[in-house]
């Protein structure tokens, strides 16, 4: 008998917010019914999850090669969106979303260099998201009704 095959390491590519931003977002979440606050953190995702054709190295290596290549700014999400939710059928979810001006230029410059720089390397591991176009956000809630939706929003 075989031992089995372990999964593949999946990863993904996501902005960390600061503690600054993250606080305030906790104890909206906490008093905030069907709000939830998520497992890896506030965060905006650049790229969802993958997995590597290359060893854990040459993907550190690549990501820093394409951080270097960006100076930092500032992200401004200040639309509170309700929209459906691409990784739940039948379900909604609530963005701290964009406006639709142009403030965030760089992040969505990031975020196709990101994309095109990992495209020969990475496995989509969520199809539904592979193709759908970038929309900075964070989520505030997953997987709720739209009635709970309208309520959070």
């Amino acid at each position: 008998m075989s031992a089995a095959t372990p999964a593949p390491t999946s990863y993904s590519v996501q902005l960390v917010l600061p503690d600054a931003i993250t606080q305030p977002l906790d104890e909206w979440a906490t008093g905030a019914e069907g709000a939830s606050i998520p497992a890896a953190g506030w965060h905006i995702t650049l790229l969802p999850s993958f997995v590597s054709r290359t060893g854990e190295a040459t993907l550190t290596a690549l990501l820093a090669a394409v951080a270097a290549r960006h100076m930092p700014y500032a992200v401004r999400l200040s639309r509170i969106e309700l929209v459906a939710d691409r990784t739940r059928n039948g379900y909604a979810a609530v963005f701290l979303a964009e406006r639709d001006d142009g403030q965030n230029r760089r992040l969505h410059t990031l975020q196709a260099d990101l994309a095109e720089s990992l495209a020969p390397l990475r496995t989509a591991t969520q199809p539904g998201l592979n193709g759908a176009p970038f929309t900075p956000h964070v989520s505030l809630a997953l997987a709720v009704s739209e009635k709970e939706g309208e309520r959070l929003a």
